[in-house]
């Protein structure tokens, strides 16, 4: 992938640190968006949840018992970065209220800037980018109606971002642009 963007804009992003969230079902285009501003982004870490999990050695894609232990380590990381004057973008779907919330008193403690990004696209691309990829073998264990069923339950709840893309219509430089530019705005 070709990414080529206006540094003026990147450039005065520096001077506010920010978390971003980019949120999305599985398959929606979360990580492509997410790896796509890291790449362009200095001074920026990404957080993926989903590493963070598959270090665990017994750790279960069907289970939740360590979903809050997970969501801890990420709010821990972020806000050791965001105290460190890093940008963090989190390659999530965090849908709970209580966490994102934290999220945010967490960029008021550190003055730093929160937006939350989503990333979508029809049921069909999604189940079919999750089918082609299979990167974690866990993903294999999971019954495809399993998966079909939380895509459709991600997409049919009602969401508050900041920015709304359909991974479908837009490119990724097209996003990566869009998003870049909204945040400069915003700053």
């Amino acid at each position: 992938m070709l990414y080529i963007f206006n540094y003026d804009i990147i450039f005065n992003m520096l001077h506010r640190n920010f978390l971003l969230i980019v949120s999305g079902p599985m398959g929606g285009g979360k990580s492509t968006s997410s790896k796509g501003l890291h790449k362009v982004l200095p001074r920026t870490i990404l957080i993926e949840p989903d590493y963070i999990k598959y270090t665990i050695s017994d750790y279960k894609n069907t289970s939740s018992r360590y979903s809050n232990d997970i969501l801890n380590i990420i709010i821990n990381n972020c806000e050791y970065f965001l105290s460190k004057n890093f940008n963090v973008i989190v390659d999530n779907s965090i849908q709970q209220d209580k966490y994102i919330k934290l999220l945010r008193n967490l960029t008021s403690k550190t003055n730093s800037l929160f937006y939350i990004i989503q990333v979508e696209a029809s049921i069909k691309t999604c189940l079919s980018r999750v089918i082609k990829r299979k990167i974690h073998k866990s993903i294999n264990k999971v019954p495809l109606f399993k998966i079909k069923y939380r895509i459709k339950s991600y997409l049919t709840k009602k969401k508050s971002a900041d920015f709304l893309f359909n991974s479908e219509r837009e490119n990724i430089n097209e996003m990566i642009e869009k998003i870049l530019g909204y945040i400069n705005k915003i700053k």
